[in-house]
């Protein structure tokens, strides 16, 4: 008899579990934007802009770090 009962509480556990991640599927579909939305919100252009402005300032960043180290 009690052997049944824990079976039926891990049931019990799996069916709510799976029940919330139903949710946490819904719940990201309506909010998050999909894979497609997302790349056209991000234009080449603008990415390819944004990768030479990073460029830039690392190299300004790496020659004052090295600057300051070669100090003699």
């Amino acid at each position: 008899m009690k052997k049944s009962n824990t079976i039926d509480l891990k049931i019990e556990y799996i069916r709510t579990d799976v029940d919330e991640v139903k949710e946490d599927i819904k719940y990201i579909k309506e909010n998050f934007l999909t894979r497609r939305e997302f790349n056209e919100s991000f234009s080449p252009i603008r990415n390819g802009f944004f990768g030479l402005i990073m460029l830039v300032v690392t190299g300004f960043l790496g020659a004052i770090i090295n600057f300051f180290i070669r100090q003699p």
